[in-house]
């Protein structure tokens, strides 16, 4: 009988409350993944998201966190790991909605361009900071995994979009070359559900060291 590379995985959600994060928490809800759901700050959104998890015969569990502190991101994984027991993926959330909902206008100066940075900055800090947080979680284990979201979402991408999914990249580049991450693959996904789901079950079904990782 084949078993489910999801049973007893835990899988954190970057942004869940934000119509990315729903849409990969709920895809890989239905794949068999225990859900533990961050917010920013709508404690109502990810209970919905929880409560819609658990109609659907899964288990979510919300927690809260600014990821751009990085105090906060160690305390949302320390908290994840003792109410869970284990951190099997991490799905960070780059995406335009998980920190700005729509897209700025373009910089016509000094001012607007310092303004397009700072938002970059914040969107690279509260995405790659969870992973480098549960990154000793899942070297402890053995095993994990880290699936970043990009772009927009909706619509076009725009020159922040653009800065934040080159500096992200960059970033996870690192976090695979990393020696304390050596079995920890790092991919980069779509905002969509199906595609997270479809990279978490081949990372799942697979030894960690045949697992893709990032060139």
């Amino acid at each position: 009988m084949e078993t489910n590379p999801f049973d007893g995985k835990v899988v954190v959600v970057m942004a869940a409350d934000t119509r990315p994060g729903k849409a990969v928490a709920l895809e890989l809800a239905r794949c068999g993944a225990t859900i533990a759901a961050h917010y920013r700050s709508s404690f109502e959104t990810a209970r919905s998201l929880v409560r819609e998890i658990e109609g659907i015969g899964g288990f979510a569990v919300a927690f809260k966190a600014d990821p751009v502190d990085p105090e906060q991101a160690e305390s949302l994984c320390f908290r994840v790991h003792g109410a869970l027991e284990r951190i099997d993926l991490v799905v960070l959330n780059a995406t335009r909605q998980a920190w700005t909902g729509d897209a700025p206008p373009a910089p016509r100066g000094p001012v607007e361009l310092t303004g397009v940075l700072d938002t970059v900055r914040d969107r690279v800090l509260g995405c790659v900071a969870p992973a480098y947080a549960a990154l000793p979680v899942m070297t402890g284990q053995g095993h994990g995994g880290v699936i970043c979201l990009t772009g927009a979402g909706d619509g076009p991408p725009d020159l922040t979009d653009a800065l934040v999914t080159n500096a992200v990249a960059t970033v996870l580049e690192r976090l695979a070359g990393d020696p304390a991450a050596a079995a920890i693959p790092v991919e980069t996904a779509v905002a969509d559900g199906p595609e997270a789901a479809r990279l978490a079950r081949a990372w799942f079904g697979r030894p960690a060291e045949a697992a893709p990782r990032v060139p």
